[in-house]
């Protein structure tokens, strides 16, 4: 692994493809005060695209952890309009699906000397590795994070965010009339909600979930294979890193869900539900039995995340869970190389004139140069769309 020092600071440049690495980083994942899941690295080799190479950066002082920040490197000759650029195009540099950035883990560290230890570290190895530009999906609670104020940070949408702390008593009266209806509805009808994490789950998740994806035509990328899901259950499973809820109609499954879970709070993941069962509410029932067993177990937090845009169905059932639990998320872009990243646009727009096609960038997209064209169909949904 590679290093760096800074008086009694040490960052270590960690890459999950060299065994010796990813123990160092289980090891300091294992410690972290956050425990993210989307950290672990086997979260990011299940998650990341073709050409993506799980990385991480972990900065120690006085041998403790004091920020860890894990992230996908793609190096851009990959790309076919860059194969024309030359032989050192560089790197971007990707949060992991879903939230991200350098978590905050020094109790008793004045969270300034965490950030200049950071960006101190940011700047040389990134300068060295060549980084073009970095996407970072920002974790929304901001006390897991090590500040910065690099680049720009922007406002994707809200989420929605179940507070686990209050009584029962107290969720139920905060949930919407609907769901207060449609879980009288779903037990009424009969339907039985399990939660656990043992291999005897995986299968009627992914039975669940496949016909989910099938159904919304969902695009490579969402439609996880089964070796992914598997990796992601033999990472997370034996530390604690996810729970299945299923939902039984007698033997039958008729929905499930995949929560992913830190030290202190549940994420709303992977789900879905078999449409013939839809009239009985099972994603109602699911969501509150999970909300249930979280108070149950002592989290802080249950993250069920935003909609596909701002007020649309999927999030307005969410928000039906805890209407007034609503957090921003964020997203922070950095341009590490000004001169490159212009370039790297002029090329695009050259290849797609030299393929016959018009490029007009996605507006918003980051960065620019990997964007697809404004024109093409949108693609599918986040895997915590499919209820």
């Amino acid at each position: 692994m590679k290093s760096i020092s800074r008086g009694s600071c040490v960052a270590l440049l960690l890459d999950a493809a060299l065994p010796e690495d990813r123990a160092e980083w289980i090891s300091l994942w294992s410690k972290s005060k956050v425990r993210r899941p989307h950290d672990h690295p086997g979260f990011l080799e299940a998650m990341r695209l073709p050409g993506e190479r799980p990385m991480a950066i972990a900065c120690l002082l006085d041998g403790c952890l004091l920020c860890l920040y894990p992230f996908n490197l793609f190096h851009l000759a990959q790309l076919p309009f860059v194969q024309q650029l030359g032989s050192s195009p560089g790197v971007d540099i990707v949060s992991p699906y879903g939230y991200g950035g350098a978590t905050y883990e020094g109790d008793g560290v004045d969270r300034q000397i965490a950030e200049e230890s950071l960006e101190y570290v940011l700047k040389l190895f990134f300068t060295r590795m060549n980084v073009v530009s970095e996407f970072v999906r920002e974790d929304i609670f901001s006390d897991h994070l090590t500040p910065r104020h690099d680049g720009e940070r922007l406002v994707q949408q809200q989420n929605v965010v179940v507070d686990l702390q209050v009584t029962m008593e107290e969720h139920w009266l905060r949930y919407a009339p609907k769901v207060r209806k449609n879980v009288h509805r779903a037990e009424e009808a009969g339907l039985k909600v399990e939660i656990g994490n043992g291999e005897s789950f995986l299968e009627p998740f992914l039975n669940i979930y496949y016909e989910t994806m099938k159904r919304r035509h969902a695009n490579d990328y969402f439609f996880l294979a089964r070796e992914k899901l598997q990796l992601l259950h033999d990472s997370l499973q034996p530390v604690g890193g996810l729970q299945y809820a299923l939902v039984f109609l007698q033997e039958r499954v008729v929905a499930a869900e995949l929560l992913l879970l830190s030290a202190d709070t549940l994420y709303s993941f992977l789900g879905g539900t078999d449409a013939d069962y839809f009239a009985q509410r099972p994603a109602d029932l699911l969501k509150h039995k999970v909300i249930a067993w979280g108070h149950q177990q002592g989290y802080a937090r249950f993250v069920l995340g935003g909609g596909l845009k701002q007020g649309d169905g999927l999030f307005q059932f969410k928000r039906a869970f805890e209407p007034g639990g609503l957090m921003d998320f964020c997203v922070r872009r950095i341009v590490w190389n000004n001169e490159k990243y212009d370039l790297l646009v002029t090329d695009r727009e050259k290849w797609e004139v030299e393929q016959g096609r018009t490029w007009q960038p996605e507006p918003g997209f980051f960065p620019t140069y990997r964007a697809e064209s404004a024109a093409d169909e949108p693609g599918s949904p986040p895997p915590d769309a499919c209820v």
